[in-house]
């Protein structure tokens, strides 16, 4: 009976140091070296994080009889293009991965125009209406970057790549942004 005592606990022994054991290999075998993580990384091109609503009322005078007011709206995508990255931009010591990601960018994406109001008797309408469109689609950029659409674009991007580098068994990761001296 002691025997089959002690077969049964060294049994139960042997499956949890297997289990252990296959547990840190796994872990062990996920990371990748550098070469290979910067094309998965690369695979990523533009990690598109934030779509955010705008709109906006725009006037814009000609002269006496030129003159419109539009609506536009549309929303402030942000996106960092990681498509360009070295493999110098990737560091890897120990259980950290040190990544250097370029700035953030965005646009604007208009899904609707209308004229609100207009008095186009003595200019090219059509050349006015484009006109008022790409001032208002400037003022709308100048908006979503006093708003901080920069900062949370990085964020949401460090978020991201936190949890894809941590799903390949490193333990930490560190963001450094290229050109962050912003005008």
């Amino acid at each position: 009976m002691k025997n089959k005592n002690i077969i049964v606990i060294i049994g139960i022994l042997i499956i949890i140091l297997i289990f252990v054991f296959f547990n840190n290999f796994q872990k062990e075998s996920v990371k990748m070296n550098k070469s290979l993580f910067l094309i998965s990384v690369k695979e990523i091109k533009e990690l598109s994080v934030i779509q955010i609503p705008y709109h906006k009322i725009v006037k814009n005078k000609k002269g006496f009889f030129c003159e419109i007011t539009i609506i536009l709206k549309g929303y402030v995508e942000g996106y960092i293009n990681l498509e360009n990255l070295r493999e110098d931009d990737i560091k890897i010591k120990d259980d950290i991965v040190y990544i250097t990601i370029p700035k953030p960018e965005y646009r604007f994406n208009s899904n609707y125009t209308s004229v609100f109001k207009e008095n186009t008797i003595s200019c090219d309408r059509v050349s006015l209406i484009n006109e008022t469109r790409q001032l208002g689609e400037k003022m709308i950029l100048e908006d979503a970057k006093k708003d901080g659409i920069e900062k949370t674009i990085e964020d949401r991007v460090k978020e991201v790549l936190s949890k894809f580098v941590k799903s390949l068994g490193y333990k930490n990761v560190q963001f450094i942004i290229k050109d962050s001296l912003r005008l």
